[in-house]
C-alpha cells in the first residue's frame, strides 16, 4: 500500500506496552524517534486506504532504550543509548542499517549464516563508511534489496 493508491499512514511508539506518541500522514516518509527515557520501545507504522476504517500492514520494528552512567571529570553522567534489533540477523543488520545511514555509496554484503564472513567485514565497511548487510548464501533477502535501494548503494563489496 503507498501514498499513491490513497493510503493514510499511522507512525506510533509504545514505550513499555504503552502508545506515548501517534502521528498520521498522507504521505510515508522516513520516521525517526529519539528516546530520552530509558525502556522498551516499539516503532509500528500501519498504512490503511482513506476509505477504511481501520488500518493494517502494520511493521514493527523493537529497541531498548537504556541510560547507562560513565565517570566525566570524576562525575557520573547518564548517557542516552539504545539497543537496535529485529526478528533474526537479517532485520537486525537492515534496522543498524536504517539507524546509522540516510544514504551509502558502498555496502558490505556477508553471508547470514557464516558469522565470520559478517565479522571480518567490519574493517572494510569502516574504510568505505559502509553497513554491513546480511543475506542467504544462494540469493538476496528481499528487505536488504530494499534496504540497498533505499540506501541509494553504487557499489556491493561482498
Amino acid at each position: 500500500m503507498t501514498a499513491e493508491d490513497g493510503a493514510v499512514f499511522k507512525y506510533e511508539v509504545l514505550k513499555d506496552g504503552k502508545v506515548i506518541y501517534v502521528e498520521d500522514e498522507k504521505v510515508e516518509k522516513q520516521f525517526t524517534y529519539k528516546p530520552t527515557n530509558a525502556g522498551d520501545y516499539v516503532v509500528r507504522v500501519s498504512a490503511k486506504p482513506i476509505s477504511a476504517k481501520s488500518y493494517g500492514d502494520v511493521k514493527e520494528i523493537g529497541f531498548k532504550a537504556a541510560l547507562p552512567q560513565v565517570s566525566r571529570g570524576g562525575e557520573q553522567v547518564a548517557v542516552n543509548t539504545f539497543r537496535v534489533y529485529g526478528t533474526d540477523r537479517i532485520k537486525t543488520a537492515v534496522a543498524v542499517s536504517q539507524t546509522g545511514w540516510d544514504e551509502a555509496e558502498y555496502a558490505v554484503v556477508a553471508r547470514a549464516d557464516d558469522f565470520p564472513d559478517a565479522l571480518s567485514a567490519g574493517p572494510l565497511a569502516k574504510k568505505y563508511d559502509a553497513p554491513i548487510l546480511l543475506t542467504y548464501k544462494d540469493r538476496l533477502n528481499e528487505e536488504v534489496e530494499i534496504e540497498l535501494l533505499r540506501l541509494g548503494v553504487k557499489m556491493c563489496l561482498l
